[in-house]
């Protein structure tokens, strides 16, 4: 009788001194759930969000893979779990995959070179490369010395050993999205429902825009793909039966873009008359289609916090960091359209992008103050490796200054295995370029 493979996915939220993100874990879940499918029993899969949840099951488990999510919120506090893991335990294999990585194969290998404690790095989206990697690994017994010696170069799949980078072909965008099973539906998020992790759902991939600071404005992402309708609507439902926490949030990166959104919004409608759920809706709309987004405001009233996002109203800056936004008197007539049906209505603004200056940053906030926007929500530009913004390329050709800081709530003492580690996420802030003195950014 062969032995079930263990593997664990892991996508940690910080929990020092306040939960930090408390979403379902969706992204690994799809993985999970897909490898489940393709293995069936030989494999065993645990998910987890919280690090003590996790270092409980470590006391008593050696998972054969180790799979983590990488953000930007999350990645020490993933790596030194990896690193603990793989000191222990040499035989177990790390996987890591997320956006938090180079944009081009030279940040990429400096990033494995530098982490050594992660076997392989999975790109872009990870189901099928994911089984595809785990059955080679089985096929070689989990051996890493075996599985380098075969110089097998998977697709989706980068490593680096033996002062070699491994950087395999980037695989192909999952067309049909009915191949992956629903980790909602097939009841892998039912230990997620409590009262503490907000539902989390998608029901489209991709973006057709190319923002420079975004990791979805690459061409990668630029097709939209959509999950089945009867599949979204059901895990709505399965939600609707199940959860106390009143929210519910869409990771689709422009809901609203096709008209199939407007048929989500209200089937959501009716869901919320027959169930009282959700009492609110997180959801990112798209830049355009401007008709559609006032209908969708409409359906959802009060329970719909309606974000217009420009980031900058400055055609050098849009320029720079393509990117298009709605004409002004639009966003004038969504506010007044959302105030209208009892919601609030919110616009964001990135200081020190590209082409940006202190005179140009002001502009953009008094403008959204002249839309009668409830909320104008200012950040900084930070840099998000494995976007166009974020690149060297653009620090060299921008002349960003950059300093570093800790994330908000994004810090804290953990203990692994038998081991105590202060942990912190750190990030790049850009606090000026060419067009903007840092003085100016004071």
């Amino acid at each position: 009788m062969k032995k079930t493979i263990s593997i664990s996915f892991v996508d940690f939220s910080h929990t020092g001194k306040t939960i930090d993100t408390n979403y379902f874990p969706l992204g690994v879940a799809y993985v999970a759930a897909y490898a489940k499918k393709v293995f069936n029993e030989s494999i065993d899969v645990e998910i987890y969000k919280y690090p003590k949840e996790f270092s409980v099951y470590l006391e008593k488990n050696i998972p054969q893979v180790a799979c983590f999510s990488n953000f930007s919120w999350n990645f020490r506090l993933s790596y030194e779990y990896a690193k603990q893991i793989k000191l222990k335990y040499p035989n177990t294999i790390t996987v890591f995959g997320g956006p938090n990585y180079g944009y081009c194969a030279q940040e990429q290998k400096e990033f494995l070179k530098t982490h050594p404690y992660i076997d392989f790095y999975i790109v872009e989206e990870g189901e099928v490369v994911f089984s595809e990697l785990l059955g080679e690994l089985i096929e070689c017994h989990f051996n890493m010395e075996s599985f380098v010696s075969s110089k097998k170069e998977i697709s989706g799949v980068h490593f680096y050993k033996n002062n070699c980078f491994f950087r395999g072909e980037t695989q192909p965008r999952i067309k049909d999205l009915s191949v992956l099973p629903s980790p909602i539906l097939t009841g892998m998020m039912d230990k997620f429902i409590d009262e503490r992790y907000i539902p989390l759902i998608q029901t489209t991939r991709g973006c057709p825009y190319s923002c420079a600071f975004c990791h979805d404005g690459t061409l990668y992402q630029n097709k939209l793909t959509r999950f089945p309708t009867e599949i979204y609507q059901q895990e709505i439902e399965y939600l609707a039966n199940r959860t106390s926490v009143p929210h519910l949030v869409f990771s689709d990166l422009n809901f609203g873009i096709v008209e199939k959104d407007y048929e989500t919004a209200k089937f959501i409608s009716e869901i919320r008359e027959k169930y009282n759920w959700p009492q609110t809706v997180d959801l990112t709309a798209a830049k355009n289609h401007k008709e559609r987004i006032g209908r969708i405001v409409e359906l959802f009233g009060n329970a719909y916090l309606m974000g217009a996002s420009v980031q900058s109203t400055s055609a050098d800056v849009l320029s720079a960091i393509k990117r298009t936004n709605l004409p002004f008197e639009e966003l004038v007539k969504m506010a007044k359209k959302s105030a209208k049906f009892g919601g609030n209505s919110f616009s964001e603004v990135i200081l020190c992008l590209p082409k940006d200056t202190k005179k140009a940053h002001f502009k953009s906030v008094f403008d959204l103050m002249d839309a009668r926007m409830d909320e104008i929500r200012m950040y900084q530009f930070i840099l998000l490796a494995g976007t166009v913004g974020g690149s060297n390329e653009a620090c060299e050709e921008y002349e960003y200054q950059l300093k570093w800081r800790v994330l908000p709530r994004c810090f804290g003492n953990y203990k692994i295995f038998d081991k105590e580690f202060p942990i912190a996420e750190t990030h790049a802030v850009c606090v000026g370029n060419k067009t903007m003195s840092y003085q100016d950014y004071m």
